[in-house]
């Protein structure tokens, strides 16, 4: 409204005077002694009235009392004037005020029709903006999806359970942009739910490993949304956000439900405490579908690593060669595999009365030998609820941790027992002493397939070793069997070389007898024939011994034969020398390889060494015992046999004991008679 105008029309009215332009539900005061409002049923019945022009009109309404209205210029404007000093004959007979009014009307138009455009224009600019930012919305909403199906193919690739739980927390935050998420799993055999990973205020990445909820201590909206229908997400609006149950803030909080058809597995919660980005209706579908998504593959995930699990174990326990290195092998992987902070097995080999401890780890989880270990079964409640129930692990939380009977920590306490034929063989003792992380149903689960996986691999080596045993028994049985059969046959060798050593000796001399000279003889004269190789035979006689006998007995006659058998044992001791008695008082000695002369040197030497010795012999013209031999030459170009070799050493010796005895003599043609 132009401000001369206003002066002037205020100029007009006489003093004291009370003067305010009305709308239709808002006053326009022009100055400050309005302080009332026209009420608006009233000022509509007033302007309601069908006329050109100004229409004035007396209203008796508190200091109120005449009303201008323009309705042909513009329909919603009046004028409400208060004077004690004019009327509306005045006010009617004043042309130059009439035209004010209408100055006034116009430009009232001309302004609210410009407010007008102004709005359909902001309007028009409003609603662009909208399309603008519902086309942004809807091209961040197909991003989005996009970026859902890498997360899809990151999160089914992830190593393990645990690092899927981790990279769906992040995933959340990014690339999907969310402020803070937070992992949480249901048991519901303790109507607890664990959380996983979460985000701390600052919007990095927490372990909640250690932190157990009750169920029923939900907002009743989750809890009921969760527990009650099946929808996959929920949000509340406008509530306070809490971290470690401390409110840190307002905004909007979020459960990303998951399921496994009717079963309800845990949630992911969100909320906007870092950037209080209000929530979308594109961003509500994308976490419906995140949902829907990320239940299947913890679903997947979860069989997955059951099945692997139970291949990795049953692979790496078969390996194990003995029973206790399958209880050392079992406690690495589930320390590995399970991520069980402190595990122990113990045995029982008779049905779960006694147990006796093989391998397991001290107060900070590290590899300990047990087998020391030996007693009856602990009376303990958790031990008895573990025999009684077969394949079921039997949880005490909050439980008090022992290490070698001493009390050392509070956490969960968990027993298995391992079963065979119906028996208990042994069990497995578990507790989380060294990280607190707490027990969720997916590894208790692994911990049941674990331990009937133990059981079958212990129960295997068992009779494994059971057979061992028996065919370590066995083995020696036949090992001791075998040595004294081959004690016995080296008895019966020994005897038999006796025996043939009685048959090939004489047994008065000890030398060679005549059947061993025979075999002697044959086998030197083959091999001399053979490589054509010298080969003598000699024939060797105590002289005069018959009178020695006869002047000194028989017995002493043996004794002097011993003596000439020891003195040519002394002379012949090469390999291929040979000496036998060949009957009474004669002596044969069969030498391979040595030529004539240096046999007959020999020969010598033998003969002189007796004489040397001086042995009495009364009845000998010599006065002492003495050898006559004879020797004969194989003849390699035309061999003679073997007999005739001993029938010429046998004529050289008669020619020698012709010659005068103690002496050698060589055959020859010539000595023939």
């Amino acid at each position: 409204m132009s401000k001369a105008i206003e002066t002037r029309l205020i100029d007009l009215v006489p003093e004291p005077h009370q003067l305010a332009l009305k709308t239709v539900g808002q006053p326009c005061v022009f100055d400050q002694t309005d302080t009332e409002t026209l009420p608006h049923q009233q000022l509509t019945n007033a302007m309601a009235r069908d006329q050109a022009g100004w229409h004035y009109q007396f209203i008796p309404l508190n200091n109120w009392h005449i009303l201008a209205w323009p309705k042909a210029i513009s329909p919603d404007l009046c004028i409400v004037f208060a004077s004690q000093h004019f009327s509306l004959s005045w006010l009617t007979q004043r042309p130059q005020f009439a035209s004010l009014l209408r100055q006034m009307g116009y430009q009232y138009q001309l302004q609210k029709n410009q407010q007008l455009l102004k709005k359909k224009v902001q309007a028009k600019q409003a609603f662009a903006e909208q399309a603008e930012e519902q086309k942004i919305q809807e091209a961040q909403f197909i991003e989005s999806l996009m970026l859902l199906q890498n997360i899809n193919l990151k999160l089914s690739n992830a190593s393990s359970l645990d690092q899927l739980h981790k990279q769906a927390v992040e995933s959340l935050r990014s690339p999907l942009g969310f402020d803070r998420s937070a992992l949480f799993l249901m048991n519901p055999l303790t109507a607890t739910f664990n959380p996983t990973y979460g985000t701390d205020a600052h919007g990095n990445t927490t372990d909640e490993h250690t932190h157990v909820y009750d169920v029923h201590k939900m907002s009743p909206v989750f809890m009921q949304t969760c527990l009650e229908t099946k929808d996959y997400f929920v949000v509340l609006e406008d509530v306070p956000l809490f971290t470690d149950s401390y409110i840190v803030g307002h905004g909007w909080n979020a459960m990303l439900i998951l399921r496994d058809g009717e079963a309800f597995l845990g949630w992911i919660a969100l909320d906007n405490l870092i950037n209080n980005k209000p929530i979308t209706r594109h961003d509500k579908e994308i976490l419906r579908s995140f949902s829907h998504m990320f239940s299947q593959i913890l679903v997947r995930k979860r069989a997955e690593e059951s099945l692997k699990m139970l291949y990795n174990s049953f692979e790496q326990l078969s390996h194990a060669d003995t029973v206790l290195d399958v209880c050392r092998a079992a406690v690495l992987l589930a320390k590995k595999e399970l991520m069980l902070d402190r595990v122990a097995i113990f045995l029982s080999d008779d049905n779960g009365k006694t147990i006796r401890g093989t391998y397991g780890t001290d107060i900070n989880g590290q590899l300990v030998d047990e087998t020391w270990y030996h007693t009856l079964v602990p009376k303990s409640t958790l031990i008895q609820d573990a025999i009684a129930n077969e394949n079921v692990l039997v949880v005490e939380e909050p439980a008090t941790l022992y290490h070698n009977n001493e009390p050392v920590g509070t956490g969960w306490n968990a027993i298995l027992q391992l079963r065979s034929d119906n028996k208990v063989i042994g069990f497995i003792f578990a507790d989380n002493l060294v990280h607190g992380h707490t027990l969720n149903l997916h590894t208790q689960q692994l911990i049941r397939i674990f331990g009937a996986n133990l059981s079958e691999m212990i129960a295997r080596k068992q009779a494994e070793e059971d057979l061992i045993k028996l065919n370590k028994q066995l083995e020696d049985k036949v090992q001791l069997r075998t040595l004294e059969l081959e004690l016995a046959n080296q008895n019966l060798a020994q005897t038999n070389l006796k025996l043939e050593q009685l048959i090939q000796t004489d047994s008065l001399t000890g030398v060679a007898n005549r059947r061993s000279l025979d075999l002697c003889l044959n086998r030197a004269w083959h091999q001399a024939c053979r490589h054509q190789l010298p080969l003598i035979v000699t024939m060797l006689d105590i002289d005069n011994f018959k009178p020695y006998n006869d002047h000194y007995g028989h017995l002493q006659g043996d004794e002097a034969l011993k003596s000439v058998a020891h003195l040519l044992a002394t002379h012949f001791r090469r390999a291929d020398d040979t000496i036998a008695r060949y009957g009474g008082e004669e002596f044969a000695v069969v030498m391979l390889g040595v030529n004539l002369t240096e046999a007959a040197a020999r020969i010598n030497q033998a003969i002189q060494s007796l004489a040397s010795k001086k042995l009495s012999h009364q009845a000998s013209p010599l006065g002492f015992i003495s050898l006559s031999a004879g020797i004969a030459q194989l003849d390699n170009a035309q061999p003679q046999s073997e007999k005739t070799l001993l029938n010429q050493a046998d004529v050289a010796l008669y020619q020698a004991k012709k010659n005068g005895k103690n002496q050698l003599a060589i055959f020859t043609l010539d000595t023939l008679p």
